[in-house]
């Protein structure tokens, strides 16, 4: 049973954040347990489930929760070693970025352990994906060790 994904035409969900912005959540609220059956919100599974889970465990997963967040997403692009798309996503999950993005290349498999836990979009150019992200209502911001680099703090954008 999973949630039901959000389109990038629905419009951004939630209330504003900083600067009146609305903060992106890439999930309907409904839950469809089999095919054909009634839908059902997440507090109603909740509700349903809550009574065969210890407490110490609904803690836990509360905490998870808590600390992670659609805020701020990771775009890899461009990097040649595998290894190193696994370590940006394995730090991404640690510091509770929950969603992540990375080109598509054949015959590639992210295998990092991480990748249960994350919400990994594989998009096949960083146009398409930086325009998706737009629609979402994130700003862009990039690293690179151009010549030409700016510092992020110098940016008039943040």
């Amino acid at each position: 049973m999973k949630l039901q994904r959000r389109s990038d035409g629905d419009a951004v969900p939630g209330p504003a954040g900083p600067g009146g912005r609305r903060r992106w959540f890439p999930y309907l609220d409904a839950f469809r347990p089999a095919a054909g059956g009634a839908e059902l919100s997440s507090r109603e599974v909740v509700e349903v489930l809550e009574p065969y889970i210890l407490e110490a465990r609904r803690d836990r997963i509360r905490r998870a929760v808590d600390n992670r967040s659609y805020a701020v997403c990771l775009v890899v692009e461009g990097l040649s070693d595998f290894g190193n798309v696994s370590a940006a996503f394995r730090s991404a999950d640690a510091l509770g970025v929950q969603s992540v993005h990375k080109r598509y290349r054949d015959n590639r498999h992210v295998s990092m352990g991480a990748e249960k836990w994350l919400d990994i979009e594989i998009w096949d150019s960083p146009a398409e994906c930086f325009s998706a992200l737009k629609k979402r209502g994130y700003r862009i911001a990039t690293t690179s060790l151009g010549t030409d680099s700016v510092f992020l703090f110098h940016s008039s954008t943040f």
